[in-house]
């Protein structure tokens, strides 16, 4: 993820993306989700495209009764492996999902970054849910070349495609 930032001054320009943070496996995840069987859950649940590409090279064509993705993109990147997803929020966030999603009881699959708060997971569980959260991966700081921060620092605009790089070095 990365932010996009723009020249010109004033005029209509191309944006220049600037990665801000790097995707990094986590060994241990991978191995809980592989080990992990979805057909046994009720729900899969998965936070991130990084997340679904994760799910996607261990279980491909293998789903849960019902998939839920945190956004669209998510979805998007998980329809290649388990076909249609079933929940998507309207407010693309942990919390729009656990306003959409029903109550308990069964066992939900997540997949998520290992640095994800844990609201989704608490509120899935305050649900009736049992749940089995896998954490496949890591974001961590980009260091971007001497030329893509000028760029950046140049811009009249920054915009975040991610919260992770948002909120700063400390993703």
């Amino acid at each position: 993820m990365g932010m996009e930032v723009g020249e010109g001054h004033g005029s209509l320009s191309t944006p220049n993306v600037v990665p801000l943070i790097d995707i990094v496996d986590q060994p241990q995840g991978l191995q809980r989700l592989h080990a992990a069987k979805p057909a046994t859950f009720d729900w899969l649940v998965v936070t991130s495209p990084n997340g679904a590409a994760a799910y996607r090279r261990l279980h491909a064509g293998t789903r849960a009764t019902k998939v839920a993705a945190i956004g669209h993109a998510t979805a998007t990147a998980l329809e290649s492996s388990v076909g249609v997803v079933d929940l998507v929020p309207s407010m693309q966030s942990a919390e729009g999902l656990l306003a959409e999603f029903p109550h308990g009881p069964g066992s939900v699959l997540v997949v998520q970054a290992v640095d994800a708060a844990p609201d989704l997971v608490d509120g899935l569980t305050d649900r009736g849910f049992t749940v089995t959260a896998t954490m496949p991966y890591r974001s961590v700081p980009a260091n971007p070349s001497p030329t893509a921060r000028a760029a950046a620092l140049n811009a009249d605009a920054v915009l975040f495609a991610s919260g992770s790089p948002a909120r700063g070095p400390s993703t």
